[in-house]
């Protein structure tokens, strides 16, 4: 089988599994991940671009799960992001803002609070789609 890791991450590097196989390097990593605490905190993609270039050296596929909705995060990741995109084969992905839709997608608009909510919405999407765009001119699925 293939070999896979984890290594969970908020301001610093909490937890770091190197890439091995088997059911009880599995079980490791699934408790790993049981055991996580959200954070209050902005993650540091400094922190973590450094800690991969200097401890994984083997060519990895990396699934990384993070917000990228506030444009500060999104420009600190993707000015970083080409350190270990040059190496290694980089997904990101995240959990898409409810709000975050193109302008006018939605039939409901009832209020003018709706529109300004819709706006705002569609102002979000926007952003994203100019973060994958980035993203995918560096070689990083998004």
């Amino acid at each position: 089988g293939d070999l896979f890791g984890l290594l969970t991450f908020d301001d610093k590097v909490r937890a770091f599994l190197k890439a091995k196989m088997g059911k009880a390097h599995f079980d490791v990593c699934r408790d790993a991940l049981y055991m996580l605490q959200p954070q209050n905190v902005s993650p540091d993609f400094a922190e973590l671009i450094t800690f991969i270039g200097t401890h994984i050296r083997r060519r990895a596929l990396m699934v990384i799960l993070t917000h990228l909705d506030d444009p500060v995060l999104a420009d600190g990741f993707t000015r970083h992001i080409d350190l270990i995109a040059r190496h290694h084969v980089v997904l990101v992905n995240m959990i898409k803002p409810f709000i975050a839709r193109p302008l006018f997608s939605s039939e409901s608009v009832s209020s003018l609070n709706d529109i300004y909510t819709d706006l705002g919405g569609h102002m979000l999407w926007r952003r994203l789609r100019e973060t994958q765009k980035v993203l995918q001119k560096r070689g990083v699925g998004f």
